[in-house]
């Protein structure tokens, strides 16, 4: 099953089980907003099963190394109340990420990260490609290309802030439990592990090709559980 229509299916009947107490309020409102975000129907939803535990958690997902791919994780990782920490594999060519937050939060998190770095390398791959090799060079092409990476990231990243600032304009009391929800997360971190060093990041040149890429990423893609693709507008 998507891991998405799964989510609001634990979330709904969590909600159904702790119905009248905060838990499940908050449940409700993370499904409700999940099922706008995401296109998602009621004939979709499946709430015959029963209502799940959804403890807060660690749990570790091995990427390419590179910047933008870090990068990535942190922006999807906080739009799904989660955070994330990593680990490079020096002369491995790879990166240990590892995502903190509710089990639910983080399936969707995997799910969304793969959607998104899917549709970034694309498009960053038919950016490259069209280049004009008289003009640039191998190097040039291979630096314009991470350009074109960061700066999609940084599209996507403000996307995703301007769904949440939607989300709390249409309903306030809904998002400040949402807010708590990923709060709990952070106090669970601090108890687990106290403070964590933030990396470096280095500096890269703005490519609006990228940046309107970033921004064009479809967050619903594959959601469907009938595998048709959904897009909401604005992609």
């Amino acid at each position: 099953m998507n891991p998405i229509i799964a989510k609001v299916e634990k979330l709904l009947r969590l909600a159904q089980d702790q119905d009248g107490r905060p838990e499940g309020e908050t449940a409700a409102r993370l499904a409700h907003r999940m099922m706008a975000a995401h296109a998602i129907e009621m004939a979709q939803i499946d709430l015959g099963k029963q209502a799940e535990h959804d403890p807060i958690e660690e749990q570790t997902m091995s990427v390419k190394a590179s910047v933008w791919r870090r990068q990535l994780a942190n922006a999807v990782a906080r739009h799904c109340n989660c955070q994330t920490s990593y680990r490079s594999y020096k002369g491995m060519g790879g990166q240990r990420i590892t995502m903190y937050g509710h089990r639910t939060d983080i399936e969707v998190l995997q799910y969304l990260y793969e959607i998104c770095e899917r549709q970034i390398e694309t498009a960053a791959r038919k950016y490259v490609n069209a280049l004009n090799s008289e003009w640039y060079d191998r190097g040039e092409k291979k630096s314009l290309g991470n350009s074109f990476r960061r700066s999609a990231v940084h599209g996507l990243w403000n996307k995703l802030c301007a769904i949440q600032e939607e989300t709390k304009q249409e309903n306030v009391e809904g998002f400040a439990l949402v807010t708590n929800r990923a709060n709990k997360v952070s106090d669970w971190m601090q108890d687990q592990y106290g403070s964590f060093r933030s990396g470096r990041v280095s500096s890269y040149r703005h490519n609006n090709s990228g940046y309107q890429a970033g921004r064009n990423v479809s967050l619903s893609a594959g959601v469907s559980s009938s595998g048709n693709t959904k897009l909401l507008g604005g992609g």
